[in-house]
C-alpha cells in the first residue's frame, strides 16, 4: 500500500508515517498503533510488542469469551458448560444478526 493510502486509512499524517517507517519515531503511542493495526489488518498486540510495549500473554479465544461472559453475568459464576453454550449461542446469534 502506498504511504498516502495507509495514512488516510489510519487517519494519521503521511509525514508521521514516514518518520515511523524510517525509525524517526522510537515508540509510537498505543493509539497510533491501534489505528495502523486496523488500517492494515494487523494484530494490534503484536504491533505493541514490536514497538517495545509490554503485552500480557495472549489468552485463547475460548478463554477470552468465557472471561467476558463471566464478567457480563458476574452475579453468578458460570460453569464451563454454561460459558461454552452461551458462547456458541452468541456466535450463532451474531451470524444471524450482523448489526448487533
Amino acid at each position: 500500500m502506498p504511504l498516502s493510502a495507509v495514512s488516510t486509512a489510519a487517519d494519521i499524517s503521511t509525514a508521521y508515517l514516514q518518520k515511523l517507517e524510517s525509525g524517526g519515531v522510537k515508540q509510537p503511542s498505543p493509539n497510533i498503533l491501534f489505528q495502523l493495526a486496523e488500517a492494515l489488518d494487523l494484530d494490534y498486540a503484536e504491533l505493541m510488542r514490536l514497538a517495545g510495549y509490554v503485552v500480557p500473554n495472549r489468552v485463547d479465544e475460548t478463554e477470552r469469551r468465557r472471561n467476558e461472559l463471566t464478567y457480563a453475568l458476574s452475579s453468578e459464576e458460570l460453569t464451563e458448560d454454561e460459558a461454552e453454550e452461551l458462547s456458541k449461542y452468541l456466535d450463532w446469534y451474531r451470524t444471524r444478526n450482523p448489526n448487533s
